[in-house]
């Protein structure tokens, strides 16, 4: 497997793989940047505590906001599109911040 790596100022991300949306998302181990496939909306990921990653949307779907499971900005849900970029933190197991949003 070939090892993809995004690199910032601070930061250096592992590319992940593809992960597809599910209720609840599955955040794998193997990176920390990940395209997100599918349509299916969400409000739960499952994750473990003081994971830090990033999700590229590859389609149109819904993030649902919720005060203890998602904590979108603003505290309005999200409709993605394609290319759209997140970053989360679990500030807890299965329990996260949207830090950052790019449309």
């Amino acid at each position: 497997m070939s090892v993809t790596r995004v690199t910032g100022m601070m930061q250096t991300s592992t590319k992940g793989g593809d992960i597809s949306s599910a209720s609840p998302t599955v955040i794998d181990s193997d990176g920390d940047y990940f395209d997100l496939t599918g349509t299916t909306s969400f409000s739960v990921f499952t994750v473990t505590a003081g994971r830090r990653f990033t999700i590229q949307f590859d389609g149109i779907l819904t993030m649902t906001h919720h005060a203890t499971t998602l904590d979108l900005p603003g505290g309005a849900n999200i409709t993605t599109a394609a290319g759209d970029v997140a970053e989360f933190f679990a500030t807890g197991t299965n329990t996260v911040q949207c830090v950052s949003y790019t449309k």
